[in-house]
Parts: C-alpha cells; structure tokens; sequence
C-alpha cells in the first residue's frame, strides 16, 4: 500500500518534533516493516536530511534491503520531493 500523502506529511513532521525537540527516539512500523515504513523513513529523509528522493529510496533500501516494494511507493516518494520543492519556490518568490 501506499499512504495517504496529508498523512505521510504529518508522520514525518511528527517524527521531526520528536525527535528533535522532545529528543525522543521513533519506532517506524508498518504492518510488514518494508514498504510504507520505507516510504515514510524516504519522505523524513528528503524534508530533514535534504537528500533527493531517489538518494533517500537508495539509502533506505541500503539499511533495510527489501524496503519501498512498489512503483508506487517510489512514486509517492518523488512526488513528496516535487511538492516540497514547489512549496519553497513559491515561498521564495513571495519573498520579492
């Protein structure tokens, strides 16, 4: 399967806040820990960590082989990237 995206923005931002304001450490889990919980550690890697998301499917497929099981896993992991991108772009140019 693949999460819901408004779900999927608000896991990784909880996963954020925990773990650097409440200094907290986060179990990721998914029903067989492979293929929403890599989409979920890829998405948390391309906002927090500012990989690419095809840096962070390879990053996290290089930790947990087997991870990210579908195309559209991987899509959704592209499109996350996409739109944060077009989130910041957008917030640039109502800079100036």
């Amino acid at each position: 399967g693949v999460p819901d995206f408004n779900d999927l923005v608000g896991v990784v931002d909880f996963i954020h806040r925990r773990i650097t304001y409440d200094n907290e450490p986060v179990l990721v889990h998914c029903l067989a820990g492979l293929g929403r919980t890599g989409v979920i550690l890829a998405c948390y890697l391309v906002k927090y960590q500012n990989l690419s998301a095809d840096e962070a499917t390879q990053k996290v497929r290089e930790e947990r082989p087997g991870s990210i099981q579908s195309y559209p896993q991987e899509e959704i992991i592209f499109r996350f990237e996409t739109i944060l991108e077009l989130i910041l772009l957008q917030a640039f140019h109502l800079q100036f």
